[in-house]
């Protein structure tokens, strides 16, 4: 199977670093492509959400017949709001206070757009947050770049090592894609 896979070019439709890198180790040859699209919540349902928002990047993204075209968008859940990325450190602050010593949902949306066939999914997660001391959050605000994340954190950094205390379901997810479920997906569209 690897070996089909390895024979189609890949259009990643992120500038998530995250997924960049997940895609190189998963060794799959791809370029990044994307657009700007007015990220708009369709609903109350992180799911539909996520899975609308990746459904839209895709339509905004012009690919080859031949090329593989992959979007993604993630979303953290807390208490009946949606937590996208903040717009500043201040906004990234207020979420992370909002996380801690909680449990949340991260929940990302897929779409896979392969030779006229199109399978949308999503992955959610559960985290828990261990309580932030102030000054870790100074720390972290300080010497990371929580703005670029949804939720304002990342599991795989220091914020991940220190107070990520508990997760259910992808750790994959929780860094933005849950690679998975998205091979599983991707074997079942492309064959």
């Amino acid at each position: 199977m690897f070996n089909k896979l390895k024979k189609i070019s890949f259009v990643l439709g992120s500038q998530s670093p995250r997924r960049q890198q997940l895609f190189t180790d998963l060794g799959l040859d791809f370029v990044v492509r994307t657009a700007d699209i007015e990220e708009i919540l369709s609903t109350d349902d992180l799911a539909t959400n996520t899975e609308h928002l990746a459904r839209q990047k895709a339509l905004a993204i012009d690919v080859l017949a031949h090329e593989c075209l992959i979007t993604a968008d993630t979303l953290v859940g807390l208490d009946g709001l949606m937590l996208g990325k903040p717009g500043n450190l201040d906004e990234a602050q207020k979420m992370i206070r909002q996380l801690s010593n909680k449990w949340h949902e991260v929940v990302t949306g897929v779409c896979i757009s392969y030779q006229g066939k199109q399978i949308t999914f999503h992955e959610k997660t559960e985290v828990l947050i261990k309580e932030i001391a102030a000054e870790d959050l100074e720390y972290y605000i300080s010497h990371y770049n929580p703005v670029d994340k949804a939720g304002s954190y990342g599991i795989q950094d220091w914020f991940g090592l220190t107070h990520v205390e508990a997760i259910k379901g992808c750790y994959y997810n929780v860094m933005g894609f849950p690679m998975p479920r998205f091979y599983k997906e991707l074997k079942n569209i492309v064959i």
